[in-house]
């Protein structure tokens, strides 16, 4: 199976929209940069984890980020109900 690969997209917070940056992020102890991860799929019930190389002043590394030691789950709906969260609990999502 093919690995996902990771790309940059437009974002935004409170109502401003910031541009998709380049890869690979260049951050600071000064100017950090926060990610957000939105982990899709069409057809499968994939589990995951990312790992970011990193390197800082000659040393380098791997940073694995995971659910707690176990890989992250995301599935495809196709075909599957849905539900919403209410007040009162879990709802089919009808539409």
């Amino acid at each position: 199976m093919d690995r996902p690969i990771a790309r940059s997209v437009q974002g935004g917070e409170g109502g401003t929209s910031t541009p998709a940056m380049r890869m690979p992020y260049r951050v600071s102890a000064k100017d950090p940069e926060v990610l957000l991860v939105d982990a899709r799929t069409a057809g499968c019930d994939c589990r995951w984890y990312l790992e970011f190389d990193w390197s800082s002043q000659g040393r380098t590394g791997t940073e694995r980020i995971d659910d707690h030691g176990l890989a992250f789950r995301t599935s495809a709906i196709k075909g599957l109900p849905r539900y919403w969260y209410a007040r009162d609990g879990w709802t089919p999502l009808t539409s």
